[in-house]
């Protein structure tokens, strides 16, 4: 009997911890007012007006502050632009006239090129303008705790806000390219994150009912073989 409660408490424990792994969803806006709305706990807002000179992250990451940035190319892109612009084609992200990062993705042959970000700490949400992106067709996807999240495609040379809440915290965000033979140049500013609640989440929860469980198996357990226990 003895054996069979503590075992039956530890198996309890084990699925309280081990049980919370679960698929991740998600929540997608093309709308920053209902985006912002939807968020429920404090968010960051990163804008780059500040800046007075360009900012490369193609060869090493950058610290932006609440998130850093890498997006390794051989192109103008990889830079935090400040006007004037460095790419100036019909094709290039122009912006709002403010200082944005110019990010590029690439699955061409021999120019492959991914945009990773970076977060401080863990977040629950995305948000940014993005400017010039996944134009005619999907050129670009996100990718974070294994999932991938497909932007709409836009029209050519359109600004376009994009964002998603997870019910997952996460702490790397990459842009990639989206299908084989593509590439993109586009900018992004005016990024959006939000912070998890200050409650404890979910597996603390569960790891801690796990532990009263025990707790109550270790007890019976000692009142039914007369010995002491102490939990």
């Amino acid at each position: 009997m003895h054996i069979r409660n503590t075992f039956a408490a530890v198996l309890l424990l084990a699925m309280a911890v081990g049980g919370t792994a679960r698929a991740t969803t998600y929540q997608i806006f093309t709308d920053r007012t209902a985006f912002l709305a939807a968020l429920t706990s404090t968010y960051l807002v990163a804008d780059f007006d500040s800046y007075t000179a360009d900012v490369q992250f193609k060869t090493t990451t950058v610290d932006f502050g609440p998130f850093s940035a890498y997006n390794p190319s051989s192109t103008s892109y990889g830079y935090l632009d400040v006007p004037p612009l460095r790419d100036t084609g019909s094709r290039a992200p122009t912006g709002n006239g403010t200082p944005f990062l110019a990010m590029v993705t690439s699955s061409q042959p021999g120019r492959y090129a991914q945009a990773t970000l970076t977060f401080d700490t863990e977040i629950t949400a995305f948000g940014a303008d993005f400017f010039a992106f996944n134009e005619d067709f999907r050129r670009n996807a996100f990718f974070l705790l294994g999932d991938r999240i497909d932007a709409p495609i836009n029209d050519y040379n359109e600004d376009v806000f994009f964002g998603f809440i997870s019910d997952t915290p996460f702490t790397q965000l990459v842009i990639a390219p989206g299908a084989t033979g593509v590439s993109d140049g586009f900018g992004v500013d005016n990024i959006v994150m939000q912070l998890p609640p200050v409650p404890l989440p979910l597996p603390a929860f569960s790891l801690l009912a796990g532990l009263a469980a025990f707790g109550a198996f270790a007890r019976r357990t000692g009142r039914e073989s007369g010995q002491p226990v102490r939990a």
